[in-house]
This record gives C-alpha cells, structure tokens and sequence, in this order.
C-alpha cells in the first residue's frame, strides 16, 4: 500500500517558542536572496520547520499577512523535498514583489546551497 504524502502545515511543522528562534538565530546559516533573508539550523526531528520574522518596517498589516501566507504555502508545498532543520524567514520590503513560485525558488537555492555545502565538509 503506498504511503500518501500529506502538504498540512500543522504545529509540529513550525516554530513555536522564542529559544527555537534564538536558536536559529545564533546557529543557523544565513541565506540573502532578493529581499528575503532564509536562515537554517539543523534540529533533532525528521522534519523541516519554519518560523518567520517579519517586522512592521515591511509595511502595513495587510501586507505583512500576505507575505506570511505566502511563505507557509511556497514552504508547505515543499516541505518533503526539504531536509530536516528549522527554517526562519526574514522578509524586506523588497520581497513583496516576490511570487509564490519565486519564493519555492528562494527556499530550493537555500536548500541546495545547503547540500553542496555538506558534500564540500
């Protein structure tokens, strides 16, 4: 019987608590790409995590919102082809151009970036 692949975006997919964020900010690695900042750390699960910080300077609710529906649907969409880590996304008034296609492009540069890095250690 094949195993379906669910695209939810529960709790256990996100971070929930201001240690994991610090966490990640301390240890994670940095990726700057068009108004996006991705930053990524390992974690101990089986499965990716994201987490996002986005300030009032970005601009007004509704946009903020938007920006943030946007990167739980481009990372929902690609969490199985993600590797196990805690994500944080920090988007800039710039990102708001962005698609949501531009932006599973954005999370599979950080993620490839990644993978040639672990092959180069």
């Amino acid at each position: 019987m094949l195993k379906t692949r669910r695209n939810k975006f529960g709790k256990t997919m996100r971070l929930t608590r201001a240690r994991e964020f610090d966490r990640v900010f301390a240890a994670g690695r940095r990726f700057k790409l068009k108004g996006l900042t991705i930053l990524r750390a390992d974690n101990d699960l089986d499965h990716p995590r994201l987490g996002i910080s986005i300030g009032r300077a970005f601009g007004n609710a509704p946009e903020r919102n938007r920006m943030k529906r946007m990167l739980r649907e481009a990372f929902r969409l690609l969490q199985h082809d993600l590797p196990a880590g805690d994500f944080v996304c920090v988007p800039f008034r710039k990102a708001i151009e962005l698609s949501l296609h531009d932006l599973k492009l954005l999370f599979g540069k950080a993620c490839d970036d990644t993978r040639s890095m672990a092959k180069d250690e």
